[in-house]
């Protein structure tokens, strides 16, 4: 009798955590890590990505939201995206690009603001720009390039999972 107790409970338990899994299989969290979603603070939309160049877009409906992780935990300022590329603002024209795995010198974290908002910051700011580029909403950072018609933001770390601070 005990054998088969603890078989249902097997089964139901590995049929929750199952279940749990493939919930999060399109998004999935590395261990010790923060994951999520960057939502647009004055529109709402979470942000895109083109997986080809890795440029990061808001309000394209042909790319994917985009997934990104931080170890908040280990004190790494390396931002991932979910093919693990490391995300960086490019220099000279501060664009935000995920491309390659090899960590840039940004500084990528979480922070508190207020009211309980999770915000990203790189570089000690939370302000980021969306402009527009080649007749799309392009996300840069605090210093985008002139004479691109930009608006001010800030980007909420939405729907985190994992081993998030807050």
């Amino acid at each position: 009798m005990k054998l088969s107790f603890s078989l249902v409970i097997s089964f139901i338990v590995g049929t929750a955590l199952g279940a749990a899994i493939s919930a999060r299989q399109d998004t999935p969290v590395p261990n010790g890590f923060c994951c999520f979603h960057l939502q647009d603070t004055t529109t709402g939309k979470h942000v895109q990505q083109d997986a080809r160049t890795g440029y990061v877009y808001l309000d394209d409906a042909s790319l994917p939201e985009g997934w990104y992780c931080i170890n908040q935990n280990a004190g790494s300022n390396v931002l991932y995206d979910r093919r693990n590329n490391a995300c960086i603002l490019t220099s000279p024209d501060n664009s935000f690009q995920c491309l390659d795995g090899t960590p840039g010198g940004d500084t990528w974290q979480l922070v508190n603001y207020v009211s309980n908002a999770i915000l990203l910051e790189d570089y000690g700011s939370i302000e980021f720009n969306v402009c527009g580029a080649d007749g799309r909403q392009q996300v840069f950072g605090s210093q985008p390039p002139a004479g691109l018609g930009c608006r001010k933001t800030q980007l909420l770390a939405d729907n985190r999972a994992g081993q998030c601070k807050w």
